[in-house]
């Protein structure tokens, strides 16, 4: 979604990215543990797990961690990539990160949970997808066009053009991460709080 309010800025906001939430459930539904920090999130919010697929003891072994790890990395890497123009090129990239194949991921158990498991994920993320759009469509909170508008309120002037993309993701935790640049993960509970639209504030006011 483009949040727009004149030619001089642009706020992209983008919901149920399937690129992010899948790693994210199937970190969640195979108890990997990987600790978060940088642009790793914590736990998916999610209130009840499927059963773990991976043998007993796989779950806490580094180098499936690490190996999830590379992979949740790239992917914001790729989610937050701006296209190169070449639509082809572009969209064979994308799909390396996606099934059935999962190239993008390094041969090994958590490849083989990835393509055994993502239709599980794929319904439990198209079920979010139309909940999420049956609520904007009811009249769900879009905040960041108010955000800018009483930025420019309190500066008595349009603001100066800039770019900010976010990404929202479905986690617990209530840490707003950048990914870099203008660039930032957004957990999906906090869209729409106070806390959220002050943090926002905070950002646009210093762009602005």
């Amino acid at each position: 979604m483009k949040v727009a309010g004149a030619a001089s800025w642009t706020i992209v906001v983008d919901e149920w990215s399937s690129l992010l939430e899948f790693p994210l459930w199937l970190r969640a539904a195979e108890r990997i543990e990987v600790t978060p920090g940088g642009r790793v999130p914590g736990a998916l919010a999610m209130d009840t797990l499927p059963d773990p697929s991976l043998e007993s003891g796989l779950a806490a072994d580094p180098a499936v961690a690490e190996a999830w790890r590379d992979w949740w990395e790239s992917s914001v890497t790729q989610a937050f990539s701006t296209p190169t123009g070449d639509f082809a090129r572009d969209t064979g990239v994308r799909a390396r990160f996606g099934p059935p194949g999962f190239e993008a991921l390094a041969a090994g158990p958590l490849r083989d949970a990835a393509q055994r498991r993502w239709p599980e994920a794929m319904k439990w993320h198209h079920a979010r997808k139309r909940a999420g759009i049956e609520a904007m469509i009811a009249g769900g909170t879009r905040p960041e066009g108010e955000v800018v508008r009483a930025v420019e309120a309190e500066l008595g002037r349009r603001a100066e053009p800039f770019s900010v993309s976010l990404t929202v993701i479905p986690v617990l935790d209530d840490r707003i991460r950048s990914v870099g640049g203008r660039a930032f993960l957004i957990p999906e509970h906090l869209r729409g709080t106070p806390a959220y639209a002050d943090w926002l504030h905070g950002l646009v006011r210093a762009l602005a």
